[in-house]
This record gives structure tokens, sequence and C-alpha cells, in this order.
């Protein structure tokens, strides 16, 4: 309810909490994330996810949020290594809806890449 409000501080308390009372439950963590991601919160988005890689390094999920995390810190070739690895497990896994999004993101970094700043 709380992603529906855009209130993404609240959010990532929430998340925060049931992670902390489940800490092996990947997908508090993976919401956690893109909670501070919403938010703009990109360094605690960053150090969450790669909390998250440690235990589903295979998540091409996992490996796009890093990415917008990348994105936000404005590391855009981080961000494309990260769609890249997303895309690759994606396609290994069949999963069209990662390979989309894969793709969106890859397309983004080199977009931003090229730009004048």
């Amino acid at each position: 309810i709380y992603f529906d409000h855009k209130k993404y501080k609240e959010a990532a308390t929430a998340f925060m909490e049931a992670a902390k009372r489940a800490p092996t439950r990947a997908d508090f963590w993976l919401l956690l994330g893109r909670a501070y991601i919403e938010g703009k919160e990109y360094q605690a988005a960053l150090q969450t996810l790669q909390q998250l890689l440690q235990m589903e390094p295979l998540s091409a999920s996992v490996w796009i949020d890093y990415g917008l995390a990348l994105e936000g810190l404005e590391d855009y070739n981080g961000a494309r290594k990260s769609a890249e690895r997303a895309l690759s497990l994606a396609l290994a896994g069949g999963d069209d809806v990662m390979r989309r999004h894969a793709f969106n993101n890859i397309n983004t970094a080199d977009r931003l890449l090229h730009e004048p700043k």
C-alpha cells in the first residue's frame, strides 16, 4: 500500500522490519531495495541489493534493480553491466519479462553514456 501512495520511506521502514524478522526472505530485501530506489536513496538501495546478490546471485530481477541503483548514482557503465548480467540470466531462464526489462535498461544506459552533460 505504501508503494501505491508513493510513501517510499514508510515502505522502506516496513520492508526493513520484515527483512529483520525473516532475514532469509529474499523478497523482503528486494522490496526494500525497490523502496530505496523509488525514494531516490540509491546508495542505500545499492547496499541492500549487494547483500541480496549474496543470497540470490542468479536472479535477473535483483540484477535489474542493482543496475537501477547504479543508474541513480550516475554509474552508467555499471548499470549497463548489471543489465547485461540480468539479460544473460533472463535468456537462460526463458524469462521474457525480465529480458525486456534488461534490454530497456541496456538501451537507457547506452543513451545516458552518450548524452552530453
